[in-house]
């Protein structure tokens, strides 16, 4: 509704779009980042400028700063972050089952919950409570445990192997693409909610170097960090 009425009061509308699910009649362009966008989503008729695929992935600036340069190394550094509102509230469980099946030091990015964790009141030594907008986080971890959403290309492009947690249906398609290339595990916790089966996966990737360096290398082989500055100038190209 609040793209029509843009459309209708004239103004020049660009929309962030998933899944083809956003009305697109007026709009002037539409960007959709996930690895499975293709023009087919949005019909065959001439229409809105498309703008589709990594290229145009909106990561952060801070994210796309220095990487790093050493996917060999031991992993014993791991990322927990489950989004802003932590929807099935797993992240408190998933750092207990970390700290149970691997040696790893967790961080944990809260979000808007704070992760309340038996586990780790006895063994608060490996559990760091990151409050860097993950920036930090993302320098120190050796794998990651997140939500399958935009995170999985700030991670793809710090070159950080993941476990991607699918948590909701618009979800499925992207995350699925991105297995697909290689950079992440994929996991749907809406049907599979087994906190061992991930502490599992996460201690075979630890223990498996070589493989942590072909997903990372994967996953910056997609994302350039370029694709905000695409975006910018697409739109300003109407001014």
């Amino acid at each position: 509704a609040e793209v029509t009425a843009y459309v209708a009061s004239g103004a020049t509308v660009t929309i962030i779009d998933d899944n083809g699910e956003l009305p697109t009649a007026g709009v002037r362009r539409i960007v959709n980042q996930n690895l499975h966008a293709t023009p087919a989503l949005y019909g065959r008729a001439p229409g809105p400028q498309l703008l589709l695929g990594p290229e145009y992935a909106l990561i952060r600036r801070d994210v796309t700063g220095s990487l790093r340069d050493d996917d060999a190394r031991e992993g014993h550094d791991v990322l927990v972050a489950l989004g802003g509102s932590d929807p099935l509230r797993l992240t408190a469980v998933i750092v207990d089952a970390l700290l149970d099946a691997t040696d790893a030091v967790v961080r944990v990015a809260p979000g808007l919950v704070a992760p309340e964790s038996s586990a780790a009141g006895t063994r608060a030594d490996r559990v760091i409570v990151d409050g860097s907008d993950l920036v930090e986080a993302f320098a120190c971890a050796d794998l990651a445990i997140i939500g399958a959403g935009s995170t999985m290309w700030e991670v793809g492009r710090r070159g950080i192997p993941a476990i991607a947690l699918v948590v909701a249906e618009n979800q499925v398609a992207g995350s699925a693409a991105a297995q697909r290339l290689g950079f992440v595990r994929t996991i749907d916790v809406r049907t599979e909610r087994s906190t061992s089966q991930i502490a599992a996966v996460a201690a075979d990737l630890l223990d498996d170097p070589t493989e942590r360096a072909a997903m990372a290398a994967a996953g910056r082989s997609w994302f350039d960090g370029h694709g905000a500055a695409r975006v910018t100038q697409a739109i300003l190209s109407d001014w």
